[in-house]
């Protein structure tokens, strides 16, 4: 038995969809093991999701979204990261922007500004380092670091 094309959009559009929302930012850090300060270029990858259907917009407005998370990472722009956090890591910022942006997102769904239905699924902290002076345009991607929401709900 073969499956229409409409079956096959109806059963595509029912799927939970996953929205992935980048932010960089510039900062400075000093670790025990590298204890002079110095820059990193941090990125952040925020990833939303929800179940949509054929008449849904979208998983959630990235506009919303920006709003929410835009003003967190424009603080720590140009920062000593050490001045903020007592471990400025990429694992501890990334509990950092769980905690936070969990508390955003509820508080928005609470305002009934984004669907009930959306959820935060991951948080990735990552980090760059210039392997030339400044006057290069060019970075060396170290890592980063994923941490999946303990408090998603599996809507399977």
């Amino acid at each position: 038995m073969s499956i229409t094309s409409v079956e096959k959009e109806k059963m595509l559009f029912s799927q939970e969809m996953e929205l992935c929302v980048p932010f960089r930012f510039r900062a400075s850090h000093k670790l025990s093991v590298r204890e002079e300060l110095h820059p990193h270029d941090w990125a952040l990858t925020v990833c939303l999701s929800r179940k949509i259907f054929k008449d849904d917009l979208f998983v959630v407005n990235i506009i919303d979204m920006r709003k929410l998370i835009q003003p967190m990472v424009d603080a720590l722009k140009q920062k000593n990261l050490n001045d903020i956090f007592s471990m400025p890591t990429c694992e501890h910022l990334c509990v950092h922007f769980m905690n936070v942006i969990s508390h955003g997102l509820n508080m928005m769904k609470n305002a009934d500004e984004v669907s009930q239905d959306v959820q935060l699924v991951s948080v990735e902290v990552g980090l760059m380092e210039d392997e030339e002076p400044s006057y290069s345009n060019t970075s060396k991607e170290w890592g980063s670091v994923k941490i999946m929401n303990p408090w998603r709900i599996n809507n399977d």
